[in-house]
């Protein structure tokens, strides 16, 4: 597939990122095109339709989509053929595991990658993996390594808005502490820092510093970002776009901007969600440790009202 990604950038159409052309990027046989001129979408599908025939290859019409997005989406009219077939428009679609569309779109993906998370705990139960049965570091272990995992991917560049994080952020509280038998209404802070379970906003936020630090370790992918930090210091900065997401981080994490090192932003951002009353962690760690080693079904139930009383919400 090589030779037909320099073909159709040598052709000098289609988008640019600063001196990058970026017309058709690939993983694998998966393609995109991308164009802010509708005819030159159609150049790069012949493109592809001349090499495909050349190399016995078939690049399927009816399993490619075609996405138009800007203030003149409704405009565009052109139909986008290969193979002499028109390629079906939709409002949104996911490459590579990642939704491509409006905000709805893709709050709604990351609604139903954390319904799997959920389902894959609950399947746990009759595995023992469920309050009274198994110890609650375990369940949190357990939670982080498999089901957590599951809805991770996508955070580094997707943008969120603030209304489905918190609804997000709330159901892992209810999740995890309906798991080690704690109610719903006890508190997050201090309980999530004896299990070592990070929030939602914690994850959404370090997986953007994460992401720049693999940015800076490519060539091609810090000309892309360094060119686009740039630009949107004298534009305005669409408000989904990655730059617009660190700009978030680093307003949240209270830094003076660009000056700040990814390791820096990480320590402010474990800062921020840390519970400042060390004594209750400690104390809540040491109920953990006791429904853990207690085999007695009445000590157990006692332990669990202490922990609830000391994590009530008046305390």
């Amino acid at each position: 597939m090589n030779k037909l990604l320099v073909d159709c950038i040598n052709k000098n159409i289609g988008a640019r990122v600063g001196p990058v052309n970026v017309s058709i990027i690939a993983y694998c046989d998966d393609i995109l095109l991308m164009s802010p001129v509708s005819g030159h979408i159609n150049i790069l599908l012949d493109a592809c339709a001349e090499y495909a025939g050349k190399w016995k290859l078939e690049f399927n019409s009816s399993k490619s989509e075609h996405y138009i997005t800007g203030p003149r989406e409704r405009e565009c009219k052109t139909q986008f053929m290969l193979n002499g077939t028109a390629i079906p428009r939709v409002d949104s679609l996911v490459y590579l595991g990642l939704p491509i569309g409006e905000q709805a779109f893709i709050n709604d993906f990351f609604a139903s990658k954390f319904s799997k998370t959920e389902r894959s705990l609950y399947s746990l139960r009759p595995m023992g993996c469920k309050p009274f049965m198994l110890s609650p570091n375990n369940v949190a272990y357990i939670y982080k390594q498999y089901c957590q995992s599951q809805f991770k991917y996508g955070l580094e560049v997707l943008h969120i808005d603030k209304t489905c994080l918190k609804e997000i952020e709330t159901r892992q509280n209810i999740l995890v502490k309906n798991s080690i038998g704690l109610g719903k209404y006890c508190l997050t802070t201090p309980l999530f820092d004896s299990l070592k379970i990070e929030s939602i906003k914690q994850l959404y936020m370090k997986h953007k510093v994460f992401f720049v630090k693999q940015i800076e370790t490519n060539v091609l992918t810090k000309t892309l970002f360094s060119f686009l930090d740039e630009f949107y210091r004298h534009h305005k900065i669409p408000r989904g776009s990655f730059v617009a997401q660190c700009n978030e981080v680093e307003r949240y994490a209270g830094t003076l901007g660009h000056t700040t090192s990814p390791k820096e932003l990480i320590t402010q951002i474990e800062t921020l969600h840390r519970c400042d009353n060390a004594g209750l962690v400690d104390t809540v760690k040491f109920y953990l440790y006791l429904m853990g080693s207690t085999r007695e079904f009445s000590e157990l139930t006692a332990i669990v009202e202490h922990l609830k009383a000391l994590l009530n919400y008046e305390h």
